[in-house]
């Protein structure tokens, strides 16, 4: 709903703006604000949170050489701010990977036959103050009793700290008798930003347990040929944080009462992380 809005606000706006004395335009509603304007030095908007506004700085563009080339020109674009809740994201609890946005998703429109090949420079507030260090399983370690000539697969559940699951996997390969003891692994969070239109490509400069700052491509026909003489091109930044799963370790011991065969082993089962 507020991105289809949004896109007729934009196109309604570029149009009266490049027809009119070329005046800001600003509408506030309770889950989204939205400014019109042309590309500052520093463009910024509210994050719809007790954080400060977020902030657009465009660092190189193909217009020409020097950033008041770009500055000069009167480009207009259209800065909005809808609550992340309105979103549609990719958030679970139970799994190997996944993310959470952080941040209200800010949403640049902008007439790409104008700019053309451009980086930008944003600073996404978090909603609210995040942490990254690793969550800690509260489930015990497990024990598996493993049979010779007898294949078979136990599957745990990994409880954490934060009400999330995993499912762990033991494998009895059926080639001698063992007793295996697995620690769930603990859950690696780390900060991120993303396209979430997935129109250019970000990469995370900075962060901070309030905000992050990224450097993001747009008006970039390497990413999307979707922006080939496209005149409003609407993009979604975000601020993430990405949770995967380390490692876990099953330590093995012989069940056999012979003192020639007591032997120790690890066996490393590598999980998999999806960014």
């Amino acid at each position: 709903m507020y991105e289809s809005y949004s896109n007729t606000v934009g196109l309604s706006a570029f149009n009266h703006y490049n027809a009119s004395k070329r005046s800001n335009t600003s509408i506030s509603l309770p889950n989204m604000v939205l400014l019109v304007t042309t590309v500052q030095q520093v463009n910024s908007i509210s994050s719809l949170s007790s954080m400060p506004s977020h902030e657009l700085t465009i660092t190189t563009s193909s217009l020409g050489i020097g950033q008041q080339s770009v500055y000069n020109q009167n480009i207009p674009l259209v800065l909005s701010v809808s609550r992340a809740t309105l979103y549609d994201t990719s958030d679970t609890l139970n799994g190997a990977s996944y993310y959470k946005v952080t941040s209200n998703p800010l949403r640049l429109q902008v007439d790409c036959s104008l700019l053309n090949k451009t980086q930008v420079q944003l600073v996404l507030y978090h909603t609210s103050s995040q942490a990254y260090d690793p969550i800690l399983p509260i489930t015990k370690p497990v024990k598996t009793i493993c049979s010779r000539g007898r294949k078979a697969s136990r599957t745990y559940v990994c409880e954490y700290t934060d009400k999330s699951t995993y499912n762990m996997t033991v494998t009895c390969d059926g080639s001698k008798n063992a007793n295996y003891t697995t620690a769930c692994p603990s859950r690696p969070r780390t900060p991120s930003c993303k396209d979430i239109s997935a129109l250019g490509q970000c990469v995370l400069l900075s962060s901070s347990s309030d905000k992050v700052t990224c450097s993001c491509a747009i008006c970039d026909t390497k990413y999307s040929r979707k922006l080939v003489n496209v005149e409003s091109a609407a993009y979604q930044f975000t601020a993430m944080v990405q949770y995967t799963v380390e490692e876990y370790v099953s330590i093995t011991t012989s069940t056999s009462f012979s003192l020639d065969t007591i032997s120790n082993s690890i066996t490393v089962l590598v999980t998999f992380s999806v960014i």
